[in-house]
């Protein structure tokens, strides 16, 4: 539910109250009062805007949600292709996700151009509980409670266009500052893991991260067709770790105590160019160069008892497109070509209960990511419009020889499938019903598999869905039934863990994050 009315000639007020249940779609027969993959969530936004005179904005909003869910979030892999996705271990409900999100922007606008202040402050609660043997009879539990808030502070100049010769140069500058602190407390719980009695494992985890950076950009016209773009950021990061481990009875050949406390900092320039030129009004190709760096840092284990240290991830891109329109805007065609070259990239290393090894994030030394994309926007005849979209990537490591599991050089990169593809139609017949108009959609996506965890040999996607849409269309009324998966496809869109061997009794069976069967509705939404 959505208000939005001024309060005044200068103050405006949005508001927006939703909410959303699901109960799940995966079966747990240890605990079958409760289906996995379901979950709760609400929430409010209140947002304000004052706008006294011409010059002066001033826009501030707050927004509260919270999310609950059982997990776990996974279920066999044989029990999703044969369309009954069944989780193995016990769900254990009571897994509650709250956020609070503020943001304050100011803009003012003088002849040289518009300088704008943005302040934004975060701060999220994560109370969860889950079965960590994978096995149905409750052995371990991990309690893990994550504490969270952010502050953050951006000022920013955007300059007019200034006349150059025959041409126009524009700038851009500004700084940023964020602090985030955050903090884990995790209790494992060992009722008798696999055998070996009970035990425990409490720990605390603190990490504080400071961010701050300067950037600039030029944008040079020198004439109506060709613009050519410089810029570039340093950025400075620095964090910091504390973490301490208790561990009692069988927890202890799982989980090491101890107490650490580091810290690191890290800091880059990063570069970019691009230069774009419009050939005739319908046809323009660009051309970019830049670069991106993400900071080191440390991160805990899948229990939160243990962090590993990692470094930054630096990253060259190499790109050039094409976008056109042709017959009076009724067909546009955009292309892209692009190369990525990471260097030290970070990988999430999945922990791996029977072999007690990964947990957290390390770098790999080299990768290349090598792909293009196309997509077309068509409307043959009035009232049908056609979307399509095609992209190809080869991910890989090129240089991976420490990893955990072995050498990975060669091996695809994580959630990097090599295809992606999508089409749809939108029909609108042009005789309406009492002022609304009736629509036909239709719509195609598709992947490829890819690996979801580095050096696994668990593929995951390479599934076609179809969905069906059809119903009426209004200013202040819109009817939709709707049909999703249409084919009832059985897909799974993540696995879990990583190469080393599952637990004995479950060997084979590897585990997966099913994605949604089949599943048909109606919205209905009205304005007023």
């Amino acid at each position: 539910v959505m208000l939005n009315t001024p309060l005044s000639d200068t103050l405006a007020l949005r508001a927006v109250l939703y909410g959303s249940y699901s109960d799940g779609f995966v079966d747990t027969p240890f605990a079958p009062e409760t289906d996995s993959l379901g979950s709760d969530n609400y929430g409010a936004r209140v947002s304000l805007r004052y706008r006294p005179n011409d010059q002066l904005t001033v826009d501030a909003s707050v927004q509260y949600d919270d999310s609950s869910y059982a997990a776990p979030l996974f279920a066999f892999e044989g029990s999703v292709a044969a369309g009954n996705p069944i989780a193995g271990n016990g769900t254990v409900p009571g897994n509650d996700v709250t956020r609070l999100n503020a943001l304050l922007e100011v803009g003012y606008e003088t002849n040289l151009g518009v300088f704008t202040s943005t302040t934004g402050y975060l701060e999220s609660t994560l109370e969860g509980i889950e079965d960590f043997d994978f096995s149905p009879a409750d052995e371990s539990l991990l309690g893990r409670d994550n504490f969270q808030d952010t502050i953050s502070q951006e000022f920013r100049f955007e300059s007019r266009d200034f006349a150059v010769g025959s041409g126009t140069v524009s700038f851009n500058l500004g700084a940023n500052y964020s602090q985030t602190d955050s903090e884990t407390q995790a209790d494992f719980r060992v009722t008798d893991f696999f055998g070996a009695g009970p035990g425990a494992a409490n720990s605390l985890f603190t990490l504080d991260v400071e961010n701050s950076g300067v950037f600039g950009d030029v944008r040079w016209n020198p004439n109506d067709r060709l613009e050519i773009a410089l810029g570039g950021r340093y950025s400075y990061d620095n964090v910091r770790v504390d973490s301490g481990t208790i561990t009692t009875g069988a927890a202890v050949g799982l989980l090491p105590s101890g107490s650490v406390s580091r810290s690191s900092t890290y800091s880059a320039f990063t570069p970019s160019l691009s230069i774009i030129y419009d050939w005739t009004n319908a046809i323009s190709t660009s051309a970019s160069y830049s670069t991106g760096y993400k900071p080191g840092g440390f991160a805990s284990s899948a229990a939160g008892t243990a962090f590993t240290e990692f470094g930054e991830e630096n990253v060259e891109n190499y790109e050039v497109g094409l976008k056109s329109s042709f017959f009076g805007g009724n067909l546009i065609l955009n292309a892209s070509a692009y190369s990525l070259d990471y260097r030290d990239i970070q990988v999430p290393v999945p922990f791996d209960p029977v072999t007690q090894t990964g947990g957290g994030v390390e770098n790999a030394a080299r990768a290349k990511s090598e792909g293009l994309e196309l997509s077309f926007i068509a409307t043959p005849i009035e009232g049908l419009t056609l979307n399509g979209a095609f992209g190809y990537v080869d991910a890989r490591f090129t240089d991976y020889s420490n990893a955990p599991s072995g050498d990975l050089t060669g091996t695809p990169l994580p959630n990097a499938p090599r295809r992606t593809y999508s089409l749809s139609a939108d029909y609108e017949f042009q005789k309406k019903i009492r002022g609304l108009t009736p629509f036909l959609r239709g719509e195609f996506t598709g992947k490829s598999d890819f690996v979801s965890v580095p050096g696994s040999t668990i593929l995951v996607g390479d599934y076609d869905l179809v969905n069906l849409r059809a119903g009426l269309r209004g200013e202040r009324f819109n009817l939709v039934f709707f049909i999703e998966n249409l084919l009832d496809e059985k897909y799974a869109v993540e696995s879990v863990g990583g190469p080393a061997t599952p637990p004995p009794q479950f060997a084979g069976q590897a585990l997966v994050v099913p994605g949604e069967s089949r599943k048909f509705g109606v919205v209905l939404s009205m304005t007023f």
